[in-house]
């Protein structure tokens, strides 16, 4: 794809330009839209966190979870002395075929 007018829209001005690299890069983008999305959905009781299947419910919390701590992680100063236990393995494998 070399139309002109698309890859402007896309902010693209390079010659070399590869929609599929182009989509995996905005893949995790992507799904952290969505995942703000499904929050807002919850949010306003339009749709049930439990309507999911247990994996999705499992996948999502994990993710907002994992997201939680990486927040925490960065609003502590870096030379910060205190002992924190570790935490706990909260990621679910995410490789599982139920998609």
């Amino acid at each position: 794809m070399k139309n002109k007018e698309v890859l402007e829209f896309l902010s693209i001005n390079d010659e070399n330009f590869s929609a599929e690299e182009f989509l995996d890069h905005s893949d995790v983008g992507t799904v952290r839209i969505i995942e703000d999305m499904i929050d807002i959905l919850i949010d306003k009781n339009l749709i049930m966190f439990t309507d999911f299947p247990l994996a999705s419910q499992k996948k999502l919390l994990s993710r907002k979870l994992a997201r939680n701590i990486i927040r925490a992680e960065s609003a502590q100063p870096e030379n910060s002395t205190t002992d924190t236990p570790q935490a706990p393995s909260i990621l679910i494998e995410d490789d599982e075929p139920w998609i």
